[in-house]
């Protein structure tokens, strides 16, 4: 199990390198000044000629990109050119509000939509799986970022029953956490429905309806816990959706995360910033699925024992 962890995390080094050259290489050719939106329309070609070379951006690509693998290597993230504060420091302060947010969302996401995908595969073919997949396709395709914007209108503009911004109080958690969850219960109760049809009518699921256990044990004692697996496939991936999605989450509903930052950052082409947000959650995101992967084992001795034997 160890040898496997290592091997892991080994290739997530190689993981976030990619990253970083992708995401690097993208910010590059991106039209736009830096220096000149700092120093402003008025500067002078001699000043911003000054500020590109302090930047580190009058170089060629390859020297700028070496350099920049370089501080990632000696986990130097700069300073930002918007705040010229460490990149750091800021990430630091935020990213625990980000994860807050992605994960209530994604208790959220599994409290409703794993239930809701068991009742539709045990009523199968009855009201309760249409209703299911009516609620399903709903939370995928509204697309988050309206339905964001249709919760602020509502709830905080007309009914004015919710704060529209901040993170004062639990009030103002509300609506970005179940905002953001619309489309993660659809795919968990989709996901779920699917994989407990495929169970239910296994031969031993059959077997113990036949010896005339109660229909709860046999739907949440033998059939879920092997229909477990693609779904906590699917929360693990929607646990990294959700931190993605919290770039549009917090833009919208003005929380100080690192959607947030990343936002105004690419605002103002503060490439430092949005190049080391990009980096940092890449590493969270491997690590995420690093943890998706250990958790097969604990539900499926057979992945364990295959992890073991390598």
């Amino acid at each position: 199990m160890w040898r496997y962890i290592l091997k892991r995390l080994g290739m997530m080094i190689f993981v976030v390198l990619g990253v970083a050259i992708v995401i690097f290489s993208i910010l590059y050719f991106v039209p736009g000044d830096p220096a000149q939106i700092i120093l402003g329309s008025t500067a002078t070609p001699e000043q911003l000629a000054a500020k590109r070379a302090e930047l580190g951006i009058d170089k060629p690509f390859l020297v700028q990109l070496g350099n920049f693998l370089l501080d990632i290597i000696h986990l130097d993230f700069g300073d930002s050119y918007m705040y010229g504060t460490p990149v750091i420091d800021e990430l630091m302060v935020r990213l625990p509000r980000t994860f807050l947010l992605a994960f209530l969302t994604i208790v959220v996401q599994t409290i409703i939509g794993i239930p809701l995908g068991i009742t539709a595969a045990v009523h199968a073919g009855k009201w309760q799986d249409s209703t299911s997949i009516v609620i399903s396709l709903i939370g995928i395709a509204i697309p988050s970022f309206w339905l964001s914007l249709m919760a602020v209108l509502i709830f905080s503009v007309k009914l004015r029953w919710l704060p529209a911004f901040g993170i004062d109080g639990w009030q103002n958690w509300i609506l970005p956490v179940l905002t953001g969850a619309l489309a993660g219960i659809g795919m968990n109760a989709r996901q779920t429905r699917a994989a407990m049809l495929d169970v239910i009518h296994s031969d031993y699921v059959t077997t113990a309806k036949a010896k005339g256990l109660n229909e709860h044990d046999v739907t949440y004692k033998h059939a879920l816990p092997n229909a477990l697996i693609p779904v906590i496939t699917m929360i693990g991936g929607s646990f990294a959706m959700a931190l993605g999605g919290a770039i549009v989450t917090e833009a919208v509903f003005v929380m100080p995360g690192v959607g947030l930052y990343m936002t105004n950052a690419i605002s103002n082409l503060d490439y430092v910033a949005v190049r080391s947000s990009v980096v940092i959650l890449s590493v969270f995101f491997s690590l995420i699925m690093l943890i998706t992967d250990l958790i097969y084992a604990f539900v499926d001795p057979r992945i364990k024992a295959q992890y073991i034997g390598r």
